[in-house]
């Protein structure tokens, strides 16, 4: 990996995030501008202990660059700092055209980035303190009119260092995922029959093809027929900010 860095100008991570400590270090090291997708709030901060070594250097790190975290916190920022809301709700979700059951999901990222937003639990803003939640609670129903029934729960990573940031600066900031309505009851009880535990959890990343593929894309054009393979999928994301004129678009 050092090889692969030298004499480069800037390195994009889309490794699992378990790397992204390590290749930062890496980077640090060989003077190479580095960003990644993150994902883990816990890697991120160890990240961010490099700091020093990042300056001395006249390197940038930039973690956490994907969708959500990434894009959405960006969003979020910005809406703080201009419109001063004292609480503010992000949800997000990747949703497939055609949900296939049971899962009624498409796996688009890494099976282990996507399990560890399930069990790992979720930081937010509550009464203007950093605080934890179990991921795969705070279930609650989202409706749009063009779309079936979706629900939106907590999961783990979408908040970043948001909370960090704005906390004494906003009463509440939480983070929840978007799906179709079921499915965080489906992986409720994965959780609870043991399969994201420790000892079997790579078991369930790597040997459990039954689910995964209940969860692979079968993707389509707009007015195509459905195949595999042809990317095409409708995402949803808005934050809504209170008090604030600031509309979900």
């Amino acid at each position: 990996m050092r090889e692969a860095l030298r004499g480069r100008d800037v390195a994009v991570s889309a490794l699992p995030y378990d790397y992204n400590h390590q290749l930062a270090r890496l980077a640090i090291e060989q003077g190479v501008h580095f960003c990644d997708l993150g994902g883990n709030t816990g890697v991120v901060e160890r990240e961010m202990s490099l700091h020093g070594a990042a300056v001395e250097a006249g390197v940038t790190v930039v973690p956490d660059c994907g969708l959500a975290p990434g894009l959405t916190n960006v969003l979020a920022a910005h809406l703080i700092e201009e419109h001063g809301p004292s609480r503010l709700h992000i949800r997000v979700g990747g949703l497939p055209r055609h949900p296939r059951p049971p899962l009624n999901y498409q796996l688009v990222f890494s099976v282990h980035g996507l399990v560890n937003e399930y069990v790992e639990p979720a930081r937010i803003i509550a009464g203007g303190e950093v605080t934890q939640v179990p991921s795969l609670t705070g279930l609650e129903p989202i409706a749009f009119e063009s779309l079936p029934p979706l629900e939106a729960f907590y999961t783990s990573g979408g908040t970043s260092t948001l909370p960090h940031t704005f906390a004494g600066r906003l009463d509440r900031l939480d983070y929840k995922t978007i799906r179709y309505a079921g499915h965080c009851q489906a992986l409720r009880l994965l959780r609870d029959l043991g399969f994201f535990d420790p000892p079997a959890r790579p078991h369930t990343e790597r040997y459990w093809p039954g689910l995964w593929r209940a969860m692979a894309p079968t993707w389509s054009w707009p007015g195509s027929a459905r195949r595999r393979g042809t990317p095409s999928t409708s995402w949803r994301w808005w934050t809504t900010a209170t008090p604030s004129t600031v509309s979900p678009p």
